[in-house]
């Protein structure tokens, strides 16, 4: 792992949304925590990383920065200033993106895919009163709601 610890041995300084996803994937969330708060990564990268890794293979109804928007909680305009964008991202759309990634490789791991994962986001599900679980992804409360069906799944109960 390539994290940088010019602080402090617990201080961590994240100079990519990769390197954030690495410290997700240890599930410690004190260096999370931590991590968050010393974030170096640019808008623009969070936009490419997101783009290349999260919605590479979604089905859209919309434009790419619409959902972009919905789940960072921005507007679709800011999203397309990110795309050039060198400044720090901020902690809370840091954090966000900790949950989307968190939730990214939660569902990866149950369903046995990415390909299986982005299938099942853009399935028609009871669960969601007929809607696809990728609409669901625009609040937190919706990103708990798949977490929590996905904790169904993979502990084998109904669905």
């Amino acid at each position: 792992m390539t994290v940088s610890n010019k602080k402090s041995p617990d201080t961590l300084q994240i100079t990519s949304p990769e390197q954030l996803e690495e410290v997700i994937g240890e599930r410690n969330f004190y260096r999370l925590y931590t991590a968050l708060k010393n974030i170096l990564f640019s808008y623009k990268d969070l936009y490419i990383y997101l783009n290349e890794r999260i919605l590479s293979d979604w089905i859209l109804e919309g434009s790419k920065a619409a959902m972009l928007g919905n789940l960072l909680e921005v507007s679709e305009s800011t999203i397309y200033r990110w795309k050039n964008s060198v400044n720090i991202v901020k902690e809370s759309h840091a954090d966000r993106l900790a949950q989307l990634i968190e939730l990214y490789t939660y569902g990866e791991e149950v369903l046995g895919s990415k390909a299986a994962f982005n299938e099942w986001l853009n399935q028609a599900n009871l669960h969601f009163k007929g809607e696809t679980p990728i609409t669901w992804l625009d609040s937190l409360a919706g990103i708990k709601l798949i977490r929590h069906l996905l904790d169904k799944i993979e502990y084998g109960a109904p669905v």
